[in-house]
């Protein structure tokens, strides 16, 4: 609890108020381990000590990020969207995000919009949405009513390009299985999204023969 409770001052001390730095991936290993402290239900106290060292580490991480000492990479932007004060650098992460996006795959661009979205970061889960929804739309043959579905799902759950994926979703709302399209339904609704294309995409699944047998 100690040497937790100094881990703070220890790491600015070791990048010296800003002029030199630590490698990334040991910032990001130490917030791992910093949550691994007293497990899952820790002491009152330990919790607190615990998420100021976090706090610690990750404002570290966003600075040497922002002024470019580390890179911000694919491979590494989950992590750092799992970091406690995500949501107040968003806008910036959005940015930086432009120059790896070309890089990024339809399954690792889904799992970004899902940590962006329990992230609160919005602009995130907004730039790999688009990127998503590029990618399948470029797709040949063109994926099944509900391959389509299970990436408006990932999306609609997040939160992000709501509007796009509520007019994509009445238009393959006929072809549609009965599960999937309620599934997409349900994870907008959560969201506390209402549109005129969603309505209709749910009075067609409430239209489907198949949706009085949905348990």
């Amino acid at each position: 609890k100690k040497l937790l409770s100094s881990l703070g001052s220890i790491l600015c001390a070791a990048i010296d108020n800003g002029s030199a730095e630590i490698p990334i991936t040991d910032l990001l290993d130490m917030c791992d381990l910093t949550t691994a402290v007293g497990g899952t239900n820790p002491a009152a106290d330990l919790l607190q000590i615990r998420q100021a060292a976090q706090g610690v580490a990750a404002d570290i991480v966003f600075k040497q990020i922002a002024t470019g000492k580390s890179a911000l990479t694919s491979s590494i932007f989950a992590r750092i969207l799992r970091l406690p004060g995500a949501a107040t650098v968003d806008t910036s992460l959005a940015s930086m995000s432009q120059g790896i996006i070309a890089d990024v795959g339809m399954e690792l661009a889904l799992d970004l919009v899902k940590h962006a979205g329990a992230a609160t970061c919005p602009e995130v889960a907004s730039t790999f949405a688009t990127s998503a929804l590029l990618m399948l739309d470029s797709r040949q043959p063109e994926p099944s009513a509900n391959e389509q579905l299970a990436v408006l799902r990932t999306l609609g759950g997040a939160g992000a390009a709501m509007d796009d994926v509520a007019c994509r979703l009445q238009t393959l709302a006929l072809a549609a299985g009965v599960p999937e399209l309620a599934c997409v339904i349900l994870a907008m609704g959560e969201r506390s999204f209402c549109s005129d294309a969603l309505t209709e995409a749910a009075r067609t699944l409430g239209a489907k023969p198949q949706f009085a047998t949905l348990g």
